[in-house]
This record gives structure tokens, C-alpha cells and sequence, in this order.
């Protein structure tokens, strides 16, 4: 085992008779694998000028947890030095605070016995599940992990060439499968626990799950070499197809079950982003030419979406098919279109946050609607649905180049390239509180390979130059007490590529996904408002309730007016405008009263209230109150004057 000094804790005590002694307390290893490696802790006492002590007690606490000690005794020679080492295995996964006291007894110029104690430390000892590094020759591991169904097999590619099948249970090799170049994407598995994935070789590959036999094999345009891989599949088992990018420039379509072309599609530059599977079953890919496209199943455009700068990593999509999707310049490159793009399923953008260090890895989807993404900069940002920041992590010292997880409990796990693995609850997160719930400090980066949870342990790969290992941690803080973690079941995307097979698809279908605004008239942002007009609409994703946007008055309807919709600064009597659905009841228009227009050089703001909901089914509502601003600042158009009543009550149920 390679010695890492993790920490030397050195005292000087006196005492009031001008008894002086110093000492030292280290441990060997700060990494371990339970049930495998040892660490050794040494203890150093020194007397200095004075008498020494007649007798010496060490505590060792390993655990931490004022439980579990280890005590030994000794009668010091004077005028020496007394050292000692204990050697012990950890037999728990987690993270432990081992302590060391110092009890020290000696007899003082009247004959009295005195007692002095030291408390030395916490020196962190962090103890993975287990560690996988093919004897030291596995390559860096960029590839994140794919767990099979029954929870037994974790998958992953490596630089060396090789993709491995690894036992979950206690991390020892299954099989492997060579290819001709470096596997830096990640595999995905389909229903039946086949492995899918790109090499760089220009090849995808499938392979059967119990020993690793190669089902069928697809080289790019046809030509073995042309298109590298570092693209990761998405599967749509409905309709028996594998979407992957290549270097080549296409994104390719392929039959599962034999990896024949059913299509292609060209960017106008690599694609080294990976496709996701929406509801509809519309494909979204980045590339590196700056645009997000929506495809059809049969590969047809549906819309692009200039994003302004190069993609590099996945999107996530949201329950009401909303499409986050960060991008960044090569290497971390400063720029002005670095960011966080929020895209309706439209094509239409709902937000932008610029990151002048840029995104490039996937954002995930907390189940309280946070969208949670590292950047180059060091931090791990939060920001809610609206697109307003919510607060950002920075405990970290080098780059976030891998997607955070989200598991129960509202536990956010993430790791960097300077080695620290951090768990942190969202509600802390939320509240800027910058200490960590759980860490384990790795002695090599974490780079591309981005965490996945399953069955309460974590497995992610680390990257140091040509040497990687695959990690299996314990999902909580490794107390006795400590939950069980698992992958947050309520949220939208709580990995990169969505769930623990990597299949880059949603878990919605057209019969859950949530209600969402698809346009405006006016538009949002709008600086060009035709004072003349007299109504503004929205149009939605499905058919909605009528009565959760406004409820007509009636003598018997306590609760009528506008529900659910709000503009401001409008204040009046609510019969004075009117609300009208179409057939379909997609799209609702306002109408103003003929005593009340638009205001010259105004600023307006309409809200879609969170209650609104589809037609018959509360349960699904829209994800968050949307709001839209729209004026016409340049004093354009005739003159609105009216009286002070001709306003709209906007506020009535709080």
C-alpha cells in the first residue's frame, strides 16, 4: 500500500509544575478499501526539558463516535522517546474520524499523582465499498458507469481500449471486451441487459451481458476509422433504435437489433455531445457547430436552436419537456456565450444564464425543480425553473468537468478534477451553507466520468494521465445511523443520461409529462407592443382547464375571476375583461374592455399562475408560474388615457 501522510498533529503541553512534552499523532493513508487495505497510525511521545511521566495512556477512537476505543499503556524511560503503531482494517464503508488522547500521570514535588490529558485530532480516514484498477493497468476512466437491472454488474469504458463488466458486490472483474481505441463515452443497457456504446475506433458495439460476446458491430459512414465515438447511445426500445453522434460530423440511427442504418443526419461539426429521447420520442442532439437540434424518429428536422457556442455535453429534460443545455468554449475557453440555455419544447428559449467559464458537462434536474450544473470555474451551480439563480457551491478546487447525481433524501453528490467527492443536501445548498454533508478525498481527478446511484453505493471512475480506477462508494455520510440512498425516484433527471442504465431517454410519456407554454403573444421580452391591440394569449403544450386560468361569475361560484393568470400593472374590475379558450382549448386570449388600453413607455408582466392545469387532471399542472414581461418603451402609438378604474385585479387568490 503506498503511504500518503495525510496529517501530523504535534502539541506542546505544560503542565503547572513546568512539565513540557510534545506529541505526535499520524496516520499512513488517508484512501482505503474495507476489508482490504490497512492504515497505520503512528503515536510519538517526547518528553522535553523537565521530568517525563511515570505512565502514558493512548485512546484511540478510529471511529469517532465515542464507541469504539483502542487503549494502550505504557511506564516511559525518562529521557526517551516513545513511539508507537497500530495497524487496523476498516470493516464499513463511509468516511471516519479517527481521534488519539493522550493521558499522562506523573507524581509532582509533594508526592501528589496529577493527570493531564491531550485530545489529538480528527485525522479523515476515507474507506471505499472497493476500488477496481485491473491490477493497475486500467486505463483513465472518463466513461460514466452503467448498472445492470438486478443491480449485480456495473459497466464502463476505460482509455486503455477495453470496456469492463465489474460485480457490484465486491468489485472484481467479470469480463472485458477490447476494441481498437480509447472508450470514453459511457454504455448503455436496454431492457434485456444488453451493452450498447462507441469506441474511438469508429465502431459501435453490442454486446450480450453474461460473458461479454459481441452481438453486432457498426463502423461509421461504413468506413472503420472515419468517425470516432465519444458520443454515448441513447435507446428508444419502442421503436428498436440507437440515436449516437460521431466525430464525423452525423448523427446516426441504427437498429438494435442488428446495428443496421436506418438514417443519418450531418451537423455542420463534430457532434461529441449525446443524443436524449424526449416523450414524443423527438431526438436532441448538440454539437459543436453551437446548435441544439430537435430531429424526428425518421431524422427529419423538427427545429434548431442556436445556442451560440460550441455543446459538449448532454441535455436534460425537464417533466413539461423543457430542454436544458449548457455549453462552453474548447477547454474552458472565457466567452460571453458560455452558459446554461433553458429551451421549450418548441425550439423557443425560456432563459439563458451566462457563465463566462462555461458548462461542459450535463446539468441534472432535482425533484424540487432545481437544474444543477459544474462548471469550469470551480462551483456547482443551482438554478430553479424560472431562471433565477439560486445559489451556487464552491468548496471545490479545480474544475467540474462530470455531471452531479441527485439522489433521496435531497442529497446532491459531485466530484472535481481535484479529487474531492462531495455529498451536500439541497436544503444547505439552497441556504448557502457551504459545509459538506459527506466527502471523500481521492488521491486522483475526477474528470469526465460522472457519478451514478444504485442500491445505495455510488460508482464513478477517476483519470490520472493513462491510469484510472472505478470507485464504489457508500451513498450517505457513513455513520451508523445513515440513511439508505438511493437515485431520487420523483425527479425529472437525476443522473447524466437519466437513469443507471445510461439510456439518454425520459421517463415521462405523453400521459404524464406536464403542461407547458409553448408561446406567447406578445412574445417574451417584446419591446415593440402596437398600443392598438386589445388582447395577449398563450398557447399550451396540451388541452387545459379552463377554470383553473378563469372561472366565469356566477351566483353560485364563490370562487370565479381570473384563477390563475395575472397581468400587471393593470387594476380593475375583473367583468370588464374577458377571457376566450379555442376548440381545442390550447390557447386562452385576454381581451381588454374597450375603456382600457395599453400604456406608452409601461413595462408589463403577465403570470400563468403553477395551478393551472390540464383539462380534468389536477395533478398536472404547470411546473412553475410563468412570466413574461413585453412593453413598448420608445413612447410609440397614440395616447392610452382612461380613467383610474379601467384596471385589471390581478391578486386575488394568494
Amino acid at each position: 500500500m503506498r503511504a500518503v501522510i495525510l496529517a501530523t498533529l504535534f502539541i506542546f503541553l505544560w503542565t503547572a509544575q513546568g512539565f513540557c512534552a510534545s506529541f505526535n499523532f499520524k496516520a499512513s493513508e488517508n484512501n482505503l478499501v474495507k476489508d482490504m487495505e490497512r492504515v497505520v497510525f503512528t503515536f510519538t511521545y517526547d518528553p522535553e526539558d523537565g521530568e517525563p511521566a511515570d505512565k502514558l495512556e493512548i485512546r484511540l477512537d478510529y471511529y469517532g463516535d465515542r464507541e469504539n476505543y483502542k487503549t494502550w499503556e505504557f511506564e516511559p524511560q525518562p529521557g526517551t522517546t516513545l513511539e508507537h503503531t497500530y495497524t487496523m482494517v476498516y470493516e464499513k464503508a463511509g468516511y471516519f474520524d479517527a481521534e488519539a488522547t493522550f493521558f499522562l500521570t506523573w507524581e509532582d514535588e509533594n508526592g501528589e499523582t496529577e493527570t493531564d490529558s491531550e485530545d489529538l485530532g480528527p485525522v479523515r480516514i476515507n474507506v471505499a465499498n472497493w476500488k477496481f484498477s485491473a491490477d493497475g493497468t486500467l486505463g483513465c476512466i472518463e466513461s460514466t458507469p452503467a448498472v445492470s437491472g438486478d443491480g449485480r454488474t456495473v459497466y464502463v469504458g476505460s482509455e486503455d481500449g477495453n470496456l469492463y463488466a465489474v460485480y457490484t458486490r465486491q468489485g472484481y472483474k467479470k469480463w472485458l471486451f477490447s476494441t481498437n481505441g480509447p472508450v470514453s463515452a459511457s454504455p448503455a443497457l436496454d431492457a434485456e441487459g444488453n451493452i450498447y456504446f462507441g469506441s474511438e475506433d469508429g465502431h459501435v458495439y453490442c454486446l450480450e451481458p453474461e460473458a461479454g460476446a459481441m452481438n453486432w458491430q457498426f463502423p461509421a459512414a461504413g468506413q472503420p476509422g472515419r468517425g470516432h465515438f465519444f458520443s454515448s447511445p441513447a435507446l428508444d426500445e419502442d421503436a428498436n433504435n440507437l440515436y449516437i453522434g460521431s466525430a464525423d460530423n452525423f448523427l446516426y440511427a441504427l437498429s438494435m437489433d442488428n446495428g443496421e442504418t436506418k438514417w443519418q443526419f450531418r451537423t455542420d461539426a463534430k457532434i461529441i455531445s449525446s443524443p436524449v429521447i424526449g416523450h414524443d420520442q423527438t431526438i436532441y442532439i448538440g454539437s459543436l457547430d453551437g446548435f441544439l437540434y430537435a430531429l424526428n424518429p425518421d431524422g427529419s428536422e423538427k427545429w434548431r436552436y442556436d445556442a451560440g457556442c460550441r455543446i459538449e455535453a448532454s441535455p436534460a429534460l425537464d417533466q413539461d419537456g423543457s430542454i436544458y443545455v449548457g455549453t462552453s468554449g474548447f477547454r474552458g475557453e472565457v466567452n460571453d456565450h458560455n452558459g446554461l440555455h433553458a429551451i421549450t419544447l418548441t425550439g423557443k428559449k425560456k432563459w439563458f444564464k451566462k457563465n463566462i467559464n462555461g458548462f461542459p458537462a450535463a446539468p441534472i434536474i432535482t425533484e424540487p425543480g432545481i437544474v444543477v450544473v459544474g462548471s469550469y470555474n470551480n462551483n456547482l451551480h443551482g438554478i430553479n425553473r424560472s431562471g433565477k439563480r439560486f445559489k451556487r457551491y464552491s468548496t471545490f478546487s479545480d474544475d467540474l468537468v462530470s455531471s452531479p447525481a441527485f439522489g433521496t433524501y435531497d442529497y446532491i453528490y459531485a466530484g472535481s478534477k481535484d479529487g474531492s467527492f462531495i455529498g451536500h443536501e439541497l436544503r444547505k445548498f439552497d441556504q448557502g451553507d457551504k459545509r459538506e454533508l459527506w466527502k471523500y478525498q481521492l488521491p486522483h481527478p475526477i474528470t469526465a466520468s460522472s457519478p451514478v446511484i444504485d442500491s445505495g453505493f455510488l460508482y464513478f471512475g477517476t483519470c490520472d494521465y493513462d491510469h484510472g480506477a472505478l470507485f464504489s462508494l457508500f451513498g450517505s455520510e457513513g455513520g451508523k445511523n445513515a440513511p439508505f440512498v438511493e437515485s431520487s425516484p420523483d425527479s425529472p433527471w437525476p443522473h447524466a443520461r437519466n437513469g443507471s442504465a445510461n439510456t439518454g431517454k425520459t421517463s415521462f410519456t405523453p400521459e404524464t409529462i406536464a403542461p407547458a407554454i409553448t408561446s406567447t403573444n406578445p412574445a417574451p421580452g417584446a419591446e415593440d407592443l402596437n398600443l392598438e391591440r386589445k388582447s395577449i394569449s398563450a398557447t399550451f403544450s396540451m388541452p387545459m382547464e379552463p377554470s383553473s386560468i378563469y372561472r366565469p361569475p356566477m351566483p353560485e361560484n364563490d370562487d370565479e375571476g381570473f384563477y390563475g393568470f395575472t397581468v400587471e400593472p393593470f387594476e380593475a374590475p375583473e367583468e370588464d375583461f374577458a377571457i376566450s379558450w379555442n376548440e381545442e382549448k390550447t390557447r386562452f386570449t385576454l381581451t381588454l374592455p374597450e375603456d382600457v388600453s395599453f400604456e406608452p413607455d409601461t413595462e408589463y408582466t403577465a403570470s400563468i399562475l403553477s395551478r393551472a392545469h390540464a383539462e380534468g387532471d389536477k395533478e398536472r399542472s404547470i411546473l412553475y408560474t410563468y412570466d413574461w414581461n413585453f412593453s413598448n418603451p420608445d413612447d410609440k402609438g397614440p395616447s392610452n388615457a382612461h380613467d383610474a378604474w379601467s384596471c385589471f385585479v390581478s391578486t386575488l387568490f394568494e
